[in-house]
């Protein structure tokens, strides 16, 4: 299943986060995004809870 909504993109090298949250930032046409990492885990409902909790 492809959503327009995300995207992603793999960096040839380990730059760093920081270098990596700037090159994101640059990227973006958005007022929100989220960083994860490989060994993160997010439940299916977690980003529609973080909007309804920023938008109330």
């Amino acid at each position: 299943m492809k959503d327009e909504r995300i995207s992603f993109y793999v960096s040839k090298q380990n730059e760093g986060l920081g270098k990596t949250i700037q090159k994101d930032l640059i990227l973006l046409d958005t007022p929100y995004f989220m960083t994860l990492d490989s060994d993160d885990w997010v439940e299916p409902e977690t980003l529609e809870l973080l909007l309804d909790e920023m938008e109330y």
